[in-house]
């Protein structure tokens, strides 16, 4: 595609959705989505403005995921990292597998506070409310097999996926390290 005035014009659009969706929600827009607000239909016209915004060095995408997008030029939320949803319904895939993702959203490399991988987690239960989680909330979790005393863990008892502080009798498969409520 020549590079038109008309082109150009598209691309700033595009770019100040991208931006503006990621300020308010926090995660970035699908194709679909940007193709919806700037009045485009094919998704491929849409790749195709995001392959020419990457290329020159406005945003970075991963290709092997839907919604990551970041913005490389002001950057007021530092560095996005996927971060994948997972179901605590599974059967025969490992709970922290790409084949148990829901979702991936994007989220603050700082508000994370961690460089591990970190999954999200929807609280299956009312059972945590007594420290503050309410079923439903969201909980970052990072997977390891260890933690310390009275850590908020999620653990696997038979083929129940639930959270807890850290108990002896289950085995640990991550630990909690964040939460979000949707007020």
């Amino acid at each position: 595609m020549r590079k038109t005035r008309k082109s150009s014009e598209r691309q700033k659009e595009i770019f100040q959705f991208i931006k503006a969706f990621l300020l308010e929600k926090g995660y970035p827009p699908s194709v679909r989505e940007i193709g919806q607000a700037v009045g485009l239909k094919s998704s491929s016209t849409v790749h195709g403005y995001l392959a020419r915004l990457e290329e020159n060095g406005m945003i970075k995408r991963d290709p092997t995921k839907p919604r990551a997008i970041d913005i490389l030029d002001e950057r007021p939320w530092r560095q996005n990292v996927p971060v994948p949803m997972i179901s605590t319904h599974h059967k025969d895939t490992p709970l922290f597998s790409e084949k148990n993702s829901k979702a991936v959203f994007s989220f603050p490399q700082e508000m994370l506070g961690t460089h591990k991988k970190t999954f999200v987690l929807r609280m299956p239960d009312d059972s945590m409310k007594q420290d503050g989680i309410a079923e439903d909330d969201l909980l970052f979790v990072t997977p390891q097999d260890f933690a310390e005393d009275g850590e908020l863990v999620v653990t696997k008892t038979a083929d129940h996926i639930t959270v807890r502080r850290c108990p002896v009798d289950s085995v640990i498969l991550g630990r909690v390290i964040g939460m979000y409520r949707q007020l």
